[in-house]
């Protein structure tokens, strides 16, 4: 995950748009043989978003829901090697725009609900470091909710409505479960509580 403060202390994430799908996601792609995860993620934002970055820590892995199987995604925060520099799309790749966007912004494209877990991780991290985010790090879309407490390593997790968990971030290396904990966000609602069990309505200052 991709992101800078710009002017003011606002933070912007680069989100991609994908030709066939529609989808506006966070970057991400498959490794190449011999390829490691770091170097994964940060070639992968070079070719998506045309950035060069560095890596800055690690988020977690986010194991998405395929069937009975599951995919797992490693995240890192990286920050751009030029902050004042644009995105775009190196030639040749499935995506048609690349842009920063103000994370939980109505203005912004909806994220999908497994980057969803990976913007509510980074605005821990973030905090950590005395960056608050003025708003919600997310917009939940409609059918799925936020959830946080996961158990199982799990800090976040993804819910359709009937209460099925089709993604979770991990911390820590554990297999993923179905995991349940507190709704923190639904959709439309309120996002990234600062504890479990509670929802915390966000305020812009």
């Amino acid at each position: 995950m991709l992101w800078r403060t710009r002017r003011g202390g606002v933070v912007e994430v680069v989100l991609v748009h994908h030709r066939v799908t529609g989808r506006w996601e966070l970057p991400k792609g498959k490794a190449e043989p011999g390829e490691v995860p770091s170097d994964t993620a940060r070639r992968e934002v070079v070719e998506e978003a045309g950035l060069d970055c560095r890596l800055a820590e690690l988020l977690g892995d986010v194991h998405v829901r395929h069937g009975d199987t599951w995919r797992a995604i490693r995240y890192w925060l990286m920050e751009p090697v030029d902050p004042g520099a644009e995105p775009c799309p190196r030639a040749g790749t499935e995506i048609a725009e690349a842009r920063w966007c103000l994370p939980g912004d109505p203005g912004s494209p909806l994220c999908q609900p497994y980057d969803a877990l990976v913007l509510a991780r980074a605005a821990e991290v973030l905090g950590n470091r005395g960056i608050v985010l003025p708003g919600p790090p997310v917009r939940a879309g409609l059918g799925w909710r936020l959830v946080r407490g996961a158990g199982c390593g799990g800090r976040w997790a993804v819910e359709r409505e009937a209460g099925t968990v089709v993604a979770r971030l991990q911390v820590a290396e554990t297999a993923p479960s179905q995991p349940r904990g507190s709704l923190v966000a639904g959709a439309g609602g309120p996002a990234a509580g600062a504890n479990a069990g509670e929802v915390t309505v966000w305020k812009r200052q």
